[in-house]
């Protein structure tokens, strides 16, 4: 059985090796481990959410099965955008849990986190990547629609792609 449980100091170790695993660290901008640090302590990174301009407001979540880590997902908002945007935070699931409903799972979690905090835009970011190729329709079945396309900084063969959920109108099942 999964369940899906709050990011605590205890499994900050595992949630950032499982984010890093999926997400190389050579092709990312903005560290995994700091901000999954800064979302179980703000205090204590102010340099960083000053550095990427998120409030102090992100958090994590983990699915767990069998006492291990299959997946994580969260939520972040920046503070140049309205307070009714919010954002998805690094969301990936374990190689050996893909395709049984744990993506699924976390995604509708944090749509209807989002909800309850009032959000009525949700937002994400993703890439031309070939790895995240997969996720676009994953993400428009829940209803996200490409919005805005852009050089991905640093990386010419790449563009940054922003997909944005209406909350008002999703319906998650």
């Amino acid at each position: 059985m999964i369940s899906i449980v709050p990011l605590t100091e205890e499994r900050l170790s595992e949630a950032i090796a499982l984010v890093t695993e999926v997400f190389p660290p050579e092709y990312e901008f903005e560290p995994a481990d700091e901000e999954l640090a800064a979302s179980l302590d703000p205090e204590t990174h102010q340099d960083f959410l000053s550095r990427t301009g998120f409030r102090p407001t992100l958090q994590y979540w983990v699915a767990l099965e069998a006492a291990a880590i299959i997946g994580v997902v969260g939520l972040n908002e920046y503070k140049k955008d309205p307070d009714e945007i919010v954002w998805l935070g690094w969301f990936c699931v374990n190689e050996r849990a893909k395709r049984q409903g744990v993506g699924t799972k976390l995604l509708r979690f944090v749509i209807e986190e989002a909800k309850m905090r009032g959000k009525k835009t949700f937002r994400l970011y993703s890439s031309t990547d070939p790895d995240e190729l997969y996720s676009h329709g994953f993400f428009k079945k829940f209803g996200f629609r490409l919005i805005h396309k852009e050089p991905f900084p640093g990386l010419e063969e790449l563009d940054k792609l922003t997909f944005e959920l209406n909350l008002t109108k999703a319906q998650v099942s």
